[in-house]
């Protein structure tokens, strides 16, 4: 365990761009240790709202988090997401610098608001950004010193502040901490630019991927994730795709041409493009229930086996849109539904 860690943080300290992520991120939360101390000082001092005004401004911060998930959703596939997550880290600050100059309730309200929308914009392009950043063979380990950072930098935050309250008063604090991210973001700003430049993101597979029941409900770093996965397979006029009794290793996605669908040697359905196959053999680890073969020269995107039971099984909703799909399918053969 101490060797992978370790190995986490030799990948982040060898790579520019995830050091500038992880190093973004980090002031980020360190400032979220601080804005949860802060929170209760401006309500019960700087606002004199009592202990109720703590739970409103909290509440703020959590509102404007779901008024910036509606934005993340944008974020999928944008080739300037780097620039997304430096506007985001900037709104994470600005506001809470602005507080101290005019302590008014409603004011304060709106701007935790955007301090909220800040937050999701960051998480949402800060985690894809260092998706597509990390190699893949230490993804996971990077992401375990990001999370070991993040619950160091709260604690030093939550310490910070009692500090910054006592040299800088309420309104001085407020202003210190506001001010942190806006200053380390702008210098960042080339080198976020960079990264965009150099992003190459496949819109066409995350689209495909989107439109699946299976794998719409997916947080956006996995469907971009999902998206790199995918490989490109061309198949001929008659040629199986898979073939009924064989074990299945992969998950299908039809891009473009027509399949049609055996079972038992009869013709069930005809596939087209936007339809998948072969989630029942991976899902319920039995051999394949139909044989697929190709009408017309098509084009697939597979998945294979690991990739799909890690993304689907791992995430509630996708999930059962998986199982929702295999119970019509293994209805009646007469309906027409395709059992692969």
């Amino acid at each position: 365990m101490v060797d992978e860690l370790l190995l986490g943080f030799r990948t982040i300290a060898r790579e520019r761009r995830l050091r500038l992520l992880v190093g973004l991120f980090s002031a980020q939360t360190f400032v979220d240790g601080m804005l949860n101390v802060l929170i209760v000082v401006v309500a019960l001092k700087l606002l004199d709202t009592g202990s109720a005004g703590v739970g409103f401004l909290n509440s703020a911060v959590g509102i404007g988090g779901l008024l910036g998930a509606l934005a993340a959703a944008a974020l999928v596939g944008r080739g300037r997401l780097a620039a997304d997550f430096g506007v985001g880290i900037f709104i994470w600050g600005v506001p809470i610098a602005l507080v101290a100059i005019w302590p008014n309730q409603i004011f304060a309200l709106v701007l935790l608001g955007i301090v909220g929308i800040g937050n999701t914009i960051v998480d949402v392009s800060g985690m894809t950004l260092l998706q597509r950043a990390a190699p893949d063979e230490v993804i996971a380990r990077v992401f375990g010193v990001m999370e070991s950072l993040f619950l160091l930098t709260v604690g030093l935050g939550a310490l910070a502040a009692p500090l910054l309250l006592n040299w800088l008063g309420t309104r001085g604090a407020l202003i210190a901490a506001g001010a942190l991210l806006p200053l380390l973001v702008l210098p960042a700003w080339p080198r976020l630019n960079d990264m965009d430049r150099a992003a190459r993101v496949p819109l066409e597979r995350l689209e495909i991927l989107q439109a699946n029941p299976i794998f719409s409900p997916l947080p956006e770093p996995t469907l971009e994730q999902l998206a790199e996965a995918l490989e490109e397979v061309e198949v001929q006029v008659g040629e199986e795709v898979v073939r009924q009794g064989e074990p299945g290793d992969r998950f299908y996605l039809v891009n473009d041409g027509a399949l049609e669908v055996y079972i038992d040697g009869n013709l069930v359905q005809t596939l087209g493009p936007g339809d998948s196959f072969g989630e029942i053999a991976l899902l319920r680890d039995v051999p394949r229930t139909a044989t697929v073969r190709a009408k017309t020269a098509a084009t697939v995107y597979a998945l294979d086996r690991r990739a799909f039971l890690t993304a689907v099984t791992g995430f509630g909703p996708s999930l059962s849109a998986a199982e929702a799909v295999i119970g019509m399918r293994l209805g009646p053969a007469p309906s027409g539904i395709v059992r692969a």
